[in-house]
């Protein structure tokens, strides 16, 4: 257990358990669709501690994130594209498509507090449990909706984290891009050596690779743009795919000994995330 010492750093994780995803967005990069975005889980998650967690002052590191029971929609035409001629000729030109999926997810948050130790957190936690955007969490654009729909969000310790793994169903997201790095051949594409790594991959079984997006990466400088519904600095970006291997959680001893990447957070490089131990 943590000590009691509120002037020492406590690191700790914050755990929402299977949570139910509804209409999540299957389709972050035009080139796959499948899992959630791990920038939008981040994002998620960093915006839960900075914001309706503030009270509490805690300070965000990284998330991972288990995910089960996922199904996905057929795929669905979206944003139609009127060209002049098309419009002469009464025709559409339908570019892009989207396709919503359905999961179950358990958060785990890795935080650090110089205010509070492992007790008083689960303590103002249990106190708290009822904020109003608890209730109104989305990731990736989906509705996370609390079993029994009563927010819970418990405390634990590193020396916790085995135990709760052997709890959980489903498979731990974790960062395997560098597998494309090393792999890579002289002139090959790097969405080639994706496709070509998962596919030489596929009948091995430690873990299951898979394709997942990862960021953005920007075109030029942000600017203020005339016209835009908000004052806010904007710049064209194109999606980013990285490669992610999935771990059965209930399998994953702790984590100092676990060579996956699997908690997740903000990259060096703009608009990107990445794993880390």
């Amino acid at each position: 257990m943590q000590s009691k010492n509120t002037s020492s750093k406590h690191e700790l994780y914050l755990v929402l358990k299977d949570l139910r995803i509804n209409n999540a967005n299957a389709m972050p990069s035009p080139y796959i669709a499948g899992l959630p975005s791990m920038y939008g889980v981040v994002a998620m998650a960093k915006k839960l501690i900075n914001s309706t967690l503030a009270p509490c002052h805690l300070i965000f590191d990284s998330v991972a994130i288990s995910i089960g029971h996922f199904s996905m929609t057929g795929s669905q035409q979206k944003y139609p594209c009127h060209l002049y001629n098309d419009i002469r000729k009464h025709r559409n030109i339908r570019i892009i498509t989207a396709r919503k999926s359905y999961f179950k997810a358990s958060i785990i948050i890795k935080v650090y507090s110089y205010s509070r130790s492992l007790e008083q957190a689960t303590e103002w936690l249990n106190n708290n449990r009822h904020i109003d955007d608890l209730y109104n969490l989305r990731i990736c654009g989906g509705k996370a909706l609390h079993p029994d729909k009563q927010p819970s969000i418990e405390c634990y310790s590193l020396d916790d984290l085995p135990e709760l793994f052997s709890s959980l169903s489903g498979f731990m997201v974790a960062d395997n891009i560098d597998l494309c790095r090393r792999e890579r051949l002289v002139n090959e594409d790097a969405l080639d050596t994706l496709i070509r790594v998962i596919h030489e991959t596929s009948e091995k079984r430690n873990g299951w690779l898979v394709a997942t997006a990862v960021g953005y990466k920007a075109f030029g400088p942000m600017a203020y743009r005339e016209n835009s519904r908000e004052q806010l600095p904007h710049t064209f970006c194109d999606p980013v795919i990285g490669l992610a291997r999935l771990y059965r959680s209930s399998l994953i001893a702790s984590v100092e000994n676990f060579s996956g990447k699997i908690f997740w957070k903000r990259s060096k490089l703009d608009f990107l995330v990445e794993g880390t131990i």
